[in-house]
Formats: structure tokens, C-alpha cells, sequence
């Protein structure tokens, strides 16, 4: 898979960009707040239909504009895809998503069109940070391997969100308990699908992030495991997410929220059996976040046949010349995008394309 055409109009800082990129290491640089990190946002948008950066579609649109358009066209195995997302400044309005020219009547059609493994100098807090930024990670990655699962996320969170609306107004006493159990039902069908994808997600990241972590380190003593974390123990998940739904209603009633669930979830790392949040230097986390991004695009690759796009913002100067070099070496086996200050920052890389960004305007 690589992108052949990456077009934007009115997209952050950028009023039209039209350009065909490497198949190779595209170099993105220039200062900081030059728009580097927006050509990798437009890519993302078109992958996952949404910004890793903001939940809202209003702050992507250039200032002055009232609509907003990100145009990407992959070359696959199967011919081309071409993904257009136009974004609203109205809140009212929903993202209008349109493949091939073809408008999609839900977000979830996109998936799987443009693949992309991201990452930023956020991820490298993913181990210090609480559950739900591993679990946004999770669910992101799982996303685009399999749409039913964004689907079954979606239905998910719709329900969580109906039952603690649902406990706030049985607090006040405006209605019955008996009420829960539609919501119940709906929780305990999706959290059980959930379960499984995140249970095998976890198991088969976890012996190719352990590899990639003994690579990176050159220590063979130092196992990394990554191991899914749920409330939810057993392969009965439907009847186990009821029960649990059941024990905790007069706790969740009193604090007016869902106590029980997959939506706690968490990935656990550990180094030599030791829990990396809490012991783990600052350097052997790195290495585990460098070693679970490679890991997951072997495994996108793995699940979906083809190697998926690979976004590296400003990461390089966050890691030390052991690190950087590995990563650079892995750079050549995906079309891989790379914004950074300092071009010496990829000495030894292989690059295609040097493009500097300069007050949005693009130079070759």
C-alpha cells in the first residue's frame, strides 16, 4: 500500500496542497508551527476519519473557511482507493466521507481503505498515562484491522452512555430500575465481542513487541509482555459482564455511573515481570512504545496483507542515537512519512523526498 496523490483545501494552515508522494521515506521539515504535523493529521483523518490530536472537527478547518476537505488516494494490491472526508464547521453537521466517489452512510465503510501506524511524541506517554490512553490506542489499532469492531465499540459506548443517563434519572426518582435491563443486555452482547478482539489483540502483539524490545536493547534478560486487563476474567463474557452489572447497580445508582465493564480496560507492560509504569526507566519505556509501534505494523501487515502507512511525528529527537537508528533501519519496508526540525536527525536513512514546510507553503 502507498499514498500516489495527497490533496487538502482549507485544511488547518493549508488554503490548497496537491502533491504526489514518494513510495519511500517522504522527509517533512521546517520550524516548529510550520504545518508539518498537519500533513500527517490529513493522512490520519483519512485512515480512521478522525484527528489524534481534537475531537472537534471545527478547529481542522483553516481560519476564515467554513468547510474543510482531506483527499488521499492509496494504491493497493486490489487497484486504487481514493478517500475524500469534507469536514463542517457546523457541529450540527456529520463528517461527509466518500470512497471512490461513493458516499458512505456510516464512518465504519472507511475503514480499511488507507492503513497507517502513528507515531508521536504523545505515545511515549502511553505507559505513564491511565487506562483509557492504552485503551484509545487498543481501539484505534483494532479499528482498522477489523471494521466490525469499531461498530461494536460504537454500539458499546451508545449504550454506556444511555445506562448512566438512565442511573442519574433513577437517582432522582423519575424512573424504575427494571429500565437498566435493556441497557444491561446491550453492554454484556458488545462488551463480550470486545473481549475477544482485545483478548487477541494482546496476544499476538505481545510476542512480536517482546522480539522487536529484544532487538532494540540488545538485552535478552529484559522480557517484555504486554497482557490485556479486564475486569471480565472468564470466556463467558455475556453472562460475567451481567452478573457483574447486577452486583454493582446500587453502587452504580448512588455515584450515578457504570462501575463494571470492558469500557475499564487496560493493556499491562512488564519488564522482567515488573509492572514498567511503576519501575521501568525512562529509556527501557521507550524502547517498549518503539518496539509495540513496529510490532503493530507487522501485525496490521499480518491482518490485513498489505504493510500500512507509517507516520513519524517529530519522534527522532525524542529518542537517543540507539533508538533512532533502529528505527530508522526500519523505515525502508513501509511508505513512511517523517516531520522533524533537524535533517541530521536521519543520518543514515535512506530518504526519497525532502520537502520543507514554511508557512504552509511546500518546497522541494
Amino acid at each position: 500500500m502507498f499514498l500516489s496523490e495527497i490533496k487538502l483545501r482549507d485544511f488547518r494552515s493549508y488554503e490548497r496542497v496537491s502533491f504526489h508522494p514518494s513510495r519511500g521515506i517522504t522527509v517533512l521539515t521546517g520550524q516548529n508551527g510550520a504545518g508539518k504535523t498537519n500533513l500527517l493529521e490529513s493522512i490520519h483523518i483519512c485512515c480512521l476519519g478522525r484527528s489524534h490530536r481534537t475531537a472537534f472537527d471545527r478547529e481542522l478547518i483553516r481560519q476564515g473557511a467554513e468547510s474543510a476537505v482531506c483527499e488521499m488516494t492509496a494504491e493497493k494490491r486490489d487497484g486504487g482507493h481514493t478517500v475524500r472526508v469534507l469536514l463542517s464547521g457546523d457541529s450540527r453537521r456529520l463528517k461527509d466521507i466518500t470512497v471512490n466517489g461513493k458516499r458512505l452512510a456510516r464512518i465504519g465503510e472507511m475503514m480499511g481503505h488507507i492503513n497507517c501506524v502513528l507515531f508521536s511524541p504523545e505515545d511515549l506517554l502511553l505507559l505513564r498515562e491511565g487506562p483509557s490512553c492504552r485503551r484509545r490506542y487498543m481501539d484505534m489499532a483494532l479499528s482498522q484491522i477489523d471494521a466490525r469492531y469499531f461498530y461494536v465499540l460504537q454500539r458499546y459506548a451508545g449504550a454506556l452512555k444511555q445506562r448512566n443517563a438512565l442511573l442519574k434519572q433513577i437517582a432522582a426518582g423519575e424512573r424504575g430500575e427494571d429500565e437498566l435491563l435493556i441497557w444491561d443486555e446491550q453492554l454484556a452482547q458488545s462488551g463480550e465481542t470486545l473481549c475477544r478482539f482485545r483478548r487477541r489483540f494482546a496476544s499476538s502483539i505481545s510476542p512480536l513487541a517482546k522480539a522487536k524490545y529484544a532487538e532494540i536493547s540488545k538485552r535478552e534478560s529484559e522480557e517484555l509482555e504486554i497482557s490485556y486487563v479486564s475486569q471480565v476474567k472468564s470466556d463467558s463474557a455475556r453472562d460475567e459482564i451481567l452478573t457483574g452489572l447486577l452486583k454493582s447497580r446500587r453502587e452504580d445508582i448512588r455515584f450515578r455511573t457504570t462501575a463494571f465493564g470492558v469500557h475499564h480496560d487496560d493493556l499491562r507492560f512488564t519488564l522482567c515481570g515488573q509492572e514498567m509504569k511503576n519501575f521501568a526507566s525512562q529509556g527501557q519505556k521507550r524502547t517498549a512504545v518503539l518496539a509495540l509501534k513496529l510490532a503493530q505494523l507487522s501485525l496490521m501487515e499480518a491482518e490485513i496483507g498489505e504493510k500500512p502507512l507509517l507516520l513519524l511525528d517529530d519522534v527522532l529527537s525524542e529518542l537517543d542515537s540507539m533508538r533512532r537508528e533502529y528505527l530508522l533501519a526500519s523505515m525502508d519496508k513501509a511508505q513512511t512519512f517523517v516531520t522533524c526540525t533537524d535533517e541530521t536527525d536521519l543520518s543514515g536513512a535512506k530518504v526519497d523526498a525532502i520537502i520543507r514546510v514554511s508557512g504552509s507553503v511546500l518546497e522541494y
